[in-house]
């Protein structure tokens, strides 16, 4: 009677396992069609964009495997022009397009994706998302003229309660500049970057400068996501998600720039593109 009751028990639990497996399937099955149904769209914009993270973020990875892969990011590279003579608007069309991106991934606390528990060689993927391609019209930079739109004056400018800066960079969260040092004037400037886990390095990291002018003789300027997919515990990434603006002219100094918290383990700051051209 007692054995009869046993194996009761446990053709129950092997049921219930079951169960809970076919649920999964079929749950995966259905939001694949969906997900499939609707976003084959011909039109892409921010906020398809913006559920395709959702849908990846929720999936689940493990230190080597990963699920996020089996879902398309669309995201299709958003063309931001500026067709403004004020200075003023234009630096805050910019401001826009730099925040907009940064909340399309949750400010930072999404995994885009998918995670590789492995690093070949000690060199990681670092997949990147181009958001935005800002543009000047021609009327633009003949109103402007010499006058350039400043970014850091840009991303100064209140939204709300807050800076564009302080949305960007708050003291309690995940920065999307973590890696930058300064703004220079001269451009985009490559230079070594320690990203080191220990905090009390940060200060001796070197890192790298952003543009600090909208240069139009250099062409677009690009808003860029990238998040390597080396995974060190869990879903802990060795290196933090950032936000890296470049103009079009230096664009190809991307890849060329490594970063890395020690010597034997580090990335470039892109090596592959998940955006959909524009």
């Amino acid at each position: 009677m007692r054995l009869r009751s046993i194996k009761k028990r446990g053709d129950e639990k092997y049921y219930i396992i079951i169960s809970l497996i076919l649920g999964l399937m079929v749950l995966a099955i259905s939001l694949y069609w969906i997900f499939q149904e609707y976003f084959n769209q011909d039109e892409i914009n921010w906020e398809t964009c913006r559920q395709s993270i959702l849908l990846r973020n929720t999936l689940p990875e493990a230190d080597i495997a990963s699920s996020k892969g089996f879902f398309d990011l669309r995201c299709k590279t958003e063309v931001v022009e500026i067709d403004t003579t004020n200075k003023t608007e234009a630096e805050e069309q910019v401001a826009k397009a730099i925040s907009q991106s940064w909340y399309l991934v949750g400010k930072g606390d999404f995994l885009v994706f998918p995670g590789d528990g492995w690093a070949l060689w000690g060199v990681q993927d670092s997949p990147c998302l181009i958001f935005a391609r800002i543009t000047l019209s021609d009327k633009t930079k003949q109103g402007l003229g010499s006058n350039l739109i400043d970014l850091q004056e840009a991303l100064n400018l209140k939204m709300d309660d807050v800076s564009y800066w302080e949305y960007l960079n708050p003291s309690d969260g995940k920065k999307a500049f973590n890696y930058f040092k300064a703004w220079d004037k001269n451009g985009f400037s490559i230079k070594y970057i320690d990203a080191s886990f220990d905090d009390a390095l940060k200060d001796s990291a070197k890192t790298f400068n952003y543009p600090r002018y909208f240069d139009p003789n250099k062409g677009d300027l690009f808003v860029i996501y990238s998040e390597n997919v080396v995974m060190v515990t869990g879903n802990k990434r060795s290196l933090k998600p950032f936000i890296v603006l470049v103009q079009q002219k230096d664009f190809d100094k991307l890849d060329s720039l490594w970063l890395g918290h020690t010597n034997t383990l580090k990335a470039k700051v892109c090596t592959s593109y998940d955006s959909i051209p524009a």
